[in-house]
């Protein structure tokens, strides 16, 4: 069918979207350089969504509260393949970029790695990366994100638990067990532990204060492949 597009997949960025690297506009180029590229290239449409992407989706205008993904479809195996091959470079030099700043500040150099991971189809429907523009959404869909969310203090709706996830007890403790090893940079220790949870169905939004100083983790929901 016409328009109709399938060989999807995703890739999990793994790196947060902090101030100091903005992994985002790395992904994106500037003026959306990388995606119009790699869109003249393969007509694939791509998707950057998760926390801290900027993409407010659904009746409630948020990002998702799942991890910060490359979402990659086609209409043809062939531009499908292309595509998957060009996001691999892409990420690969922004991941190269990102140890050699971790050697830079004494961090340590988290093992990253740019793989597809097949999604089912009807999954993933945030809206398309708008290549023409560094963030793919206008001023006015970010005021009305920032203005459907909650109070502090109102009830966290976290979704029905999938059957791998933990007690609500443990995950508490794992979060905080991560913003620990955050404040230490121990970034190795801390992508662990989100992927740990990522893996058991919870995925965790990075968010200022609530749990301490910084940028860190103060929401967390269920998800369901």
């Amino acid at each position: 069918v016409k328009g109709v597009r399938k060989h999807p997949c995703r890739f999990l960025i793994g790196i947060d979207n902090d101030r100091e690297f903005q992994v985002v506009r790395r992904i994106i180029g500037a003026k959306g350089a990388n995606m119009k590229r790699i869109v003249r290239q393969t007509d694939a449409k791509l998707r950057l969504r998760g926390v801290g992407s900027g993409y407010f989706e659904g009746a409630s205008q948020r990002e998702s509260s799942e991890p910060l993904q490359l979402c990659v479809s086609c209409t043809t195996a062939e531009g499908y393949q292309t595509a998957v091959r060009e996001v691999e470079e892409l990420l690969e030099h922004v991941y190269d970029d990102y140890r050699q700043q971790c050697r830079d500040t004494g961090k340590p150099e988290p093992e990253l790695h740019a793989v597809p991971q097949l999604v089912s189809q009807g999954r993933d429907r945030a809206p398309d990366v708008d290549a023409a523009s560094p963030v793919g959404q206008s001023e006015e869909s970010r005021r009305r994100g920032r203005r459907a969310r909650p109070k502090r203090g109102a009830a966290v709706d976290r979704g029905s638990p999938p059957p791998l996830a933990p007690p609500s007890e443990e995950i508490e403790r794992m979060v905080d067990a991560r913003n620990e090893a955050r404040r230490q940079c121990n970034f190795v220790e801390a992508d662990r532990i989100r992927q740990s949870l990522h893996e058991r169905g919870v995925a965790l939004m990075d968010e200022p204060g609530g749990r301490g100083k910084g940028s860190e983790v103060t929401t967390w929901r269920y998800w369901r492949d």
